[in-house]
């Protein structure tokens, strides 16, 4: 075997040189509580995501698990396709306020099981495909005010056994489907002003529920109005007060 001393010493040196020496790299620290942040958006520990007002046209990519509540009021997001919030499915909360939104897959919300408040209000939202919330059973809090909304089916809504605040204010609905709110057992707020009811036969479903959820709704006044097809205009105009003027609370329960 050849032994190095018998080797000169630029020959060695050469040969030692030839082989890559690679230093280790410390790890870089990263806070186990913040979030895995998509490029345009601001985090910060706590899961929150901030990603409002940036002019974004679509849902931002890159969406982790560890986020928990995120911002896209304000931004350009016209449409919604099927699994729009891959990744994240461990959002509680999601803003979507004031994008020009006209179209929202009915896949659209798919994998955000753990979500309790959604807000789509102040978009342009004409109609929405049944089953758009069928997977939200956690849901606890849904806005769809301010959008353009003629007609809401029951299967829209579906089964959503925790909804406790719904908002429909401002419009264009004149009338609530039979069997829109049987299926939200715990359902104790309801906004429906702002809307052009027409007084008739229509609103029958929805003098029918008033009795059965008297007990639980917040009102202006101590009481309702008898639920007779008549008044049903009136009562829906004067009596229902029982979201605040923000459109959803903020807190998030964990």
């Amino acid at each position: 075997m050849l032994s190095l001393s018998f080797l000169s010493r630029p020959l060695l040196l050469l040969l030692l040189s030839s082989w890559p020496v690679r230093a280790q790299e410390p790890a870089a620290a990263t806070p186990t509580d913040a979030p895995d942040c998509p490029e345009a958006c601001a985090c910060a520990p706590g899961g929150q995501a901030n990603c409002s007002g940036r002019a974004l046209p679509a849902v931002p990519a890159g969406l982790s698990r560890r986020v928990r509540a995120l911002q896209l009021d304000h931004n350009r997001v016209r449409a919604l396709p099927p699994g729009a919030f891959v990744g994240a499915g461990a959002l509680l909360r999601l803003d979507l306020r004031e994008n020009g939104l006209r179209w929202v897959h009915a896949r659209a919300f798919w994998g955000l099981g753990a979500l309790q408040q959604l807000d789509l209000s102040a978009n342009q939202l004409e109609a929405l495909a049944p089953g758009t919330f069928a997977s939200l059973r956690v849901l606890r809090a849904l806005s769809l005010a301010d959008n353009r909304l003629a007609c809401l089916e029951p299967a829209t809504l579906g089964a959503l056994p925790l909804l406790r605040a719904l908002s429909l204010q401002d419009n264009e609905l004149s009338a609530l489907k039979p069997g829109l709110l049987a299926g939200l057992p715990a359902l104790n707020a309801l906004r429906l002003r702002g809307n052009p009811w027409v007084c008739g036969c229509a609103l029958r479903p929805l003098c029918a529920w008033l009795p059965r959820a008297r007990p639980c709704l917040r009102t202006r006044r101590a009481r309702l109005p008898p639920p007779k097809p008549e008044r049903a205009a009136a009562a829906l105009a004067s009596a229902l007060y029982p979201l605040p003027s923000s459109t959803l609370p903020t807190r998030v329960n964990k």
